[in-house]
């Protein structure tokens, strides 16, 4: 029996994540397993809600989901990152009579802008499914009022550890870090340089590379060449699958210094190719981490970041420790996480 499939999400594709992965991967999953799927996108629909308390709803956008949904007549919606626009799908949930399965991942339910903050439990409550993805968010789910946790699933992120291998050939230890992710305020990347400063003259040898884009480029840019930093740091630019790798296998260490995260994917991919990890303690990070694969610090916290840091350039054996961080991220499945997804979907799961 097929199922028609409404999966839509707001994340931008000219800057995409994590979240963006998972949907690349589940839009597969769910074809391969007899699923038809109308994936529904931003730019295709774009949906507003209103800053005004007294006025949140912006009639266009009904108009133009309430089209999309008479075309599509979807039997079940499924919504990755929610935010406020996801008001919109709950409004006419009576209407069209679909199941409403809601994918939360991170910052989304730990950070939320305050409009989504507004309608979050209006939202929730309406849903017939709700996945997160770390304990730290269904922990979260389980504080809030009228919440059913029956009807919440935690569904942790995964990798392919067959994609995401350590380096053919074995180099020798250096002092590369390495940061990805989208250049936004929420992945902290102001931190991490911010840390660099503080420890380059110690480790004159060491060199940060910064992998991804986003609105907060020119800035970093700015923040390393007024400390003196523009010659031992490198803005690798967005990278495809393949370069990300090359960069990983290229690197000695992992940093993710974020301010919010729910399981994050850059991280399982660093840590699968061989690379242990410094990483702010947000989110689903503890989850991943363990004492021989890496180190947690606060967010936000230039001083512990930077003498975590130092502490891992210092060691000898961060080659050992890479190991470590291998065999914890191949425990983590994407095919798992997706056969969850298709059995929730079905009504199996």
């Amino acid at each position: 029996m097929k199922h028609q499939v409404m999966l839509y999400t707001n994340v931008m594709r000219e800057s995409p994540g994590g979240v963006e992965t998972v949907i690349r991967g589940l839009v597969s999953a769910y074809r391969d397993s007899g699923l038809s799927v109308y994936e529904l996108r931003r730019d295709e629909c774009p949906l507003h809600v209103h800053d005004r308390p007294r006025r949140r709803l912006h009639m266009p956008s009904m108009v133009r989901l309430l089209a999309k949904l008479l075309r599509v007549r979807p039997k079940v919606v499924n919504i990755h990152f929610v935010s406020s626009e996801a008001i919109y799908f709950v409004l006419l949930k009576r209407l069209f009579g679909y199941r409403l399965i809601l994918s939360m991942h991170g910052s989304d339910l730990l950070l939320p802008v305050p409009k989504s903050t507004a309608l979050m439990s209006t939202i929730l409550k309406s849903a017939d499914v709700i996945t997160v993805v770390s304990q730290k968010m269904y922990d979260t789910l389980g504080t809030m009022a009228d919440i059913n946790m029956d009807r919440v699933h935690l569904v942790p992120n995964g990798i392919d550890p067959d994609y995401w291998h350590p380096a053919p050939e074995p180099r020798p230890q250096g002092r590369t870090m390495m940061g990805a992710g989208r250049l936004e305020v929420v992945k902290g990347f102001d931190i991490l340089v911010a840390a660099f400063a503080k420890i380059a003259q110690d480790f004159p040898d060491a060199r940060l590379v910064i992998a991804g884009k986003g609105a907060r480029g020119e800035d970093l840019r700015q923040q390393v060449a007024a400390a003196g930093l523009s010659d031992r740091v490198d803005f690798l630019g967005l990278l495809d699958r393949e370069a990300l790798r090359a960069a990983y296998h290229d690197a000695d260490l992992f940093v993710m210094p974020s301010r919010s995260e729910g399981f994050p994917i850059a991280l399982l991919e660093a840590m699968a190719t061989g690379l242990p990890f410094v990483a702010s303690n947000v989110g689903g990070v503890r989850e991943i981490a363990t004492e021989q694969s890496g180190s947690c610090v606060p967010p936000e916290d230039v001083a512990a970041l930077s003498q975590a840091l130092a502490v891992a350039l210092g060691r000898t054996d961060l080659q050992a420790a890479g190991q470590a961080a291998r065999q914890r991220a191949a425990s983590f499945s994407v095919k798992q996480a997706e056969c969850r997804y298709v059995g929730l979907i079905a009504g199996t799961g």
